[in-house]
């Protein structure tokens, strides 16, 4: 699995599926994002349909893919692709499991062994468990708009991730994300759409 294919995973989940109380200090983090982070604090899972879209500088046509994500707590992420193939990304504990198709012989790997994707996962976990500072160790984060619709744009301050990740913009309503638009370094764009379930 690429870094940058674990990077949009992690973003993804640690913005829209968290469900934690904050503990960094009003004056440490942005207003918008610790109000979206309050609101999901009563919430112990999240699950919602995706249409991700893939722009390839090499490809004429976006790549399209469609699923689901789940979270629930404290510490389970999951994202199902079901179409054009299916694929399965599940990070529990220390260990990351993928498994391509239905009847495709999982790969585990141990994150810990990994630093770079453990740095992923600690963004993800430091956002679970309330730890924005955490986030805020990986990320500059910006905002605009108000909690009924908001804009936020997470550029990367750690080198590791910088040199996959230049940018991504995150909008939504409430607590519901509604895009993700990830930014490599090389150009290529990943566009997330995301319909909350429950």
């Amino acid at each position: 699995m690429s870094v940058v294919h674990m990077t949009r995973l992690c973003a993804l989940i640690a913005v829209m599926l968290t469900a934690a109380p904050v503990v960094a200090s009003a004056d440490t983090a942005p207003p918008i994002l610790t109000g979206i982070m309050a609101d999901l604090a009563a919430m112990s899972g999240r699950r919602a349909d995706f249409t991700e879209e893939k722009h390839l500088a090499s490809l004429t046509t976006p790549i399209v893919s469609q699923g689901e994500l789940l979270y629930r707590r404290p510490a389970y992420l999951e994202k199902n692709t079901t179409s054009p193939k299916p694929e399965r990304l599940v990070v529990n504990g220390d260990v990351l499991t993928i498994q391509a198709g239905s009847d495709g012989v999982a790969r585990q790997i141990d994150l810990p062994s990994h630093p770079v994707v453990q740095a992923m996962v600690d963004t993800i976990r430091g956002t679970i468990a309330g730890d924005l500072a955490t986030l805020q160790h990986y990320y500059t984060i910006t905002e605009d708009g108000d909690r009924a619709a908001w804009h936020l744009t997470l550029i990367p301050i750690d080198p590791r991730m910088a040199r996959q990740i230049k940018v991504i913009d995150v909008t939504g309503r409430g607590i519901d994300v509604q895009r993700i638009r990830t930014t490599e370094a090389n150009g290529d764009e990943d566009l997330l759409t995301i319909k909350t379930i429950e």
